[in-house]
């Protein structure tokens, strides 16, 4: 994203854009595969009537994803499920896959 207007915009709302370093894919491939998953099985699937209907079901999309989705990587919980767990220090008896 080298766009000035993007750029501005992001410092206006006062954030830091982050590039991961050259040639270093695993550092961002969590939101790769995010971005991999939305597209599949939220924007091929979905007819969108505006901007607003975009923005609310993705933010249907996102707390699914993070509340109700199970997640092969977190041995099938969502994410919400496996935080709580670890943060009850119940998390020793799971094997999280890299």
């Amino acid at each position: 994203m080298i766009s000035y207007m993007f750029y501005k915009f992001v410092d206006d709302i006062g954030l830091e854009h982050e590039f991961i370093p050259v040639k270093t894919p695993n550092k961002n491939a969590f939101i790769e595969s995010f971005f991999s998953i939305y597209e599949v099985q939220f924007l091929q699937v979905w007819y969108f009537k505006s901007m607003s209907d975009v923005f609310e079901k993705t933010v249907e999309f996102i707390d699914f994803y993070n509340a109700r989705r199970l997640h092969g990587s977190l041995n099938y919980n969502s994410p919400l499920d496996f935080k709580t767990k670890f943060n009850k220090n119940e998390i020793a008896k799971y094997k999280v896959s890299a």
